[in-house]
């Protein structure tokens, strides 16, 4: 008997290393609606992905809140209308006061490790 290969994915969030392969996480395919996948490409930095189809990519659960996730038969899915919203890119901004841009970057890697612990418990 043949075995099969298991398919293995990383979450598609930019700066996200979570994987399939050393992670219990479950993962999430984009959604198949263009406005609800520009929207959650939006929010995870990858615009670039917006015109390609999109197979393999995928967000691992750790950017969605615990409760836009329900059980079914012992599968994890998403609610309807989910998107992803925990430990998301810093969005992108020019600012000319350097000393903003950084209370701005410590303040939102403070926020992520928040949202990172909250999740653990």
């Amino acid at each position: 008997m043949e075995q099969q290969k298991k398919t293995y994915y990383n979450c598609s969030v930019d700066g996200c290393f979570n994987s399939t392969i050393n992670s219990e996480l479950s993962f999430f395919s984009l959604p198949v609606d263009s406005e609800r996948k520009t929207e959650w490409l939006r929010l995870m930095h990858r615009e670039d992905l917006k015109d390609k189809t999109c197979l393999r990519a995928r967000v691992c659960e750790a950017h969605f809140c615990p409760n836009s996730i329900i059980l079914r038969s012992n599968r994890k899915m998403l609610k309807r209308n989910s998107v992803p919203q925990l430990l998301l890119p810093l969005p992108i901004h020019n600012f000319a006061d350097k000393e903003t841009q950084t209370v701005i970057e410590t303040a939102h890697k403070i926020l992520q490790k928040a949202q990172f612990n909250c999740l653990r418990l």
